[in-house]
C-alpha cells in the first residue's frame, strides 16, 4: 500500500472590527475609501491603522479567533509533490487565471436558468473572484 505525507495545516482568521462613516455616491464607493484607509502593514505591537482622508481614524487590533479550517496537503513520500488538497475549507485556493475561468463559465449561464436564490448566491461568488482577479 502507498505511503503518503500529510502536512496538515490550520488556518485561522483573526477578527476585529472599527467602524468609519463615509460619504459616497454608491456603497461600493464608500467601501473602497474604507479600504484604501487601512494600513498597509501592521505596527511593532499589532495594530493595524485606519485614517480616512475626513480625519477620522480606528484601529484594527485582531485578537479572537473568528474561523478556523483544518486542511490536509497530501504528498508523495517521502518529499514528492503535492498530490491533493483536502479538507473544508472557506479559504478559495484558486490562482487569478482560475478565477478568470469561473468567471467566465458564471458569464456563460443563461439568464433564466437559474432560480432566484441560485443567481444571488452567483451573483457574490463572481463579485468575490472578481476582487481576487483584481487584487
Amino acid at each position: 500500500m502507498p505511503r503518503y505525507c500529510i502536512t496538515l495545516i490550520e488556518y485561522q482568521t483573526l477578527l476585529d472590527t472599527t467602524d468609519v462613516f463615509v460619504e459616497a455616491k454608491s456603497p461600493e464607493a464608500a467601501a473602497r475609501i474604507a479600504l484604501a484607509s487601512v494600513a498597509a502593514d501592521t505596527d511593532t505591537n499589532g495594530e493595524r491603522a485606519v485614517s480616512l482622508p475626513d480625519g477620522q481614524c480606528g484601529v484594527l487590533e485582531p485578537e479572537e479567533v473568528g474561523d478556523c479550517d483544518i486542511i490536509a496537503e497530501v504528498r508523495d513520500h517521502p518529499a514528492g509533490g503535492v498530490l491533493g488538497c483536502f479538507g473544508a475549507s472557506r479559504r478559495l485556493r484558486l490562482s487569478r487565471t482560475d478565477c478568470r475561468h469561473v468567471l467566465a463559465m458564471l458569464s456563460r449561464i443563461p439568464a433564466g436558468r437559474m432560480t432566484e436564490t441560485q443567481a444571488a448566491a452567483c451573483h457574490q461568488l463572481a463579485a468575490q473572484l472578481q476582487e481576487l482577479v483584481g487584487a
